[in-house]
């Protein structure tokens, strides 16, 4: 096995590891947190499953279709929510900075899934997550590069996917989004620039994952120095 499999295959055994861990939503508490939104009412959940395998080792995923009125009219709708799944892998993560980020790229014109409903503090679902419509598809494994779609496909389609996803990255550049689309980036980290609040949030959290002086952290303090 080459060393890049061998990475690959422990990063794949790592996120399965970490998503048996996961507190598991429950049907009743996704439809508790449908019935608590404004003209919501009538919700029935079907096709309930929660995700064990693939990326997002940092969240909880559940998926599931939702029929309900809304404001009296009948809905019909794919929904995925995210939602804290107990011990966070990433100690910073906030679930509503995540809702309003993706809010704003919507309203910049962006393709990303709507989102629907914040439940920050935990109080319908039991910890904090949130809603947004389902968009069908495949996502890539945890270990994108030698297991599932990206290495199943042929090497002119992988390079067309790989496009699309640098294109996003370059559409977001262009749209050039203001601070006062996103206000609550604006406390993410301490630094005079958003690069430098951004460079100082992920020190913290090597900070809070490794001990002074090991080695990976001191690598990245010399290099936050340098920069």
């Amino acid at each position: 096995m080459s060393k890049l499999n061998e990475f690959a295959a422990g990063s794949a055994s790592a996120t399965r590891a970490a998503k048996a861990g996961f507190v598991v939503l429950r049907p009743e508490q996704a439809a508790r947190f449908l019935e608590a939104q404004s003209g919501v009412e009538d919700v029935d959940i079907s096709d309930f499953q929660t995700l064990t395998e693939g990326a997002g080792a940092s969240n909880g995923i559940s998926l599931l279709t939702a029929k309900y009125t809304l404001n009296g009219e009948p809905v019909e709708r794919g929904i995925v929510i995210r939602y804290m799944p107990g011990v966070k892998l990433i100690k910073q993560k906030d679930y509503g900075s995540e809702f309003f980020t993706m809010s704003a790229l919507a309203n910049a014109g962006l393709p990303v899934p709507q989102v629907l409903w914040l439940d920050a503090e935990g109080q319908y679902l039991g910890a904090p997550g949130y809603a947004m419509e389902r968009v069908v598809g495949r996502s890539p494994d945890a270990a994108m590069f030698s297991s599932g779609l990206f290495a199943e496909v042929q090497p002119e389609a992988r390079r067309s996917m790989m496009l699309q996803s640098a294109e996003f990255q370059g559409r977001l550049r262009r749209e050039a989004i203001a601070e006062d689309m996103v206000p609550h980036l604006a406390h993410r980290g301490h630094g005079e620039t958003a690069v430098r609040r951004e460079l100082g949030w992920w020190l913290s959290e090597v900070e809070m994952a490794r001990p002074p002086g090991e080695r990976h952290r001191v690598a990245l303090e010399q290099l936050l120095d340098w920069m």
